[in-house]
């Protein structure tokens, strides 16, 4: 998320950002529950060209790594004339016990 926002603000120069997260629980009958976070800005398309560090994409391939890693995925989108949309799901386990904290001694 803090990657996401910095990108809004610093590349896409956007002066509006809204940000949804949301528990999306498990469907009847199967399925895993899901947190879904949305970034969408006002923010103008970069230049791949201009930006070094929009053409490298790295940004975007460390948050889909991180994304992944926890079994989700990312999608991007830039919208036209402005804006864009970023939208991660990622699935919760089954078990919602909490895993025992080991106390020191």
């Amino acid at each position: 998320m803090q990657e996401a926002l910095t990108n809004a603000a610093k590349h896409a120069g956007a002066t509006r950002v809204l940000l949804r997260l949301e528990m999306r629980e498990a469907a009847p009958g199967g399925g895993d529950s899901a947190i879904e976070l949305a970034i969408d800005d006002d923010g103008q398309p970069g230049d791949p060209q201009g930006d070094p560090q929009l053409k490298s994409g790295l940004g975007l391939l460390g948050m889909r790594e991180r994304v992944a890693a926890l079994g989700g995925r990312l999608s991007f989108e830039t919208g036209q004339p402005s804006g864009s949309s970023l939208r991660v799901i990622v699935p919760v386990a089954a078990s919602r016990e909490a895993a025992p904290v080991e106390r020191a001694a």
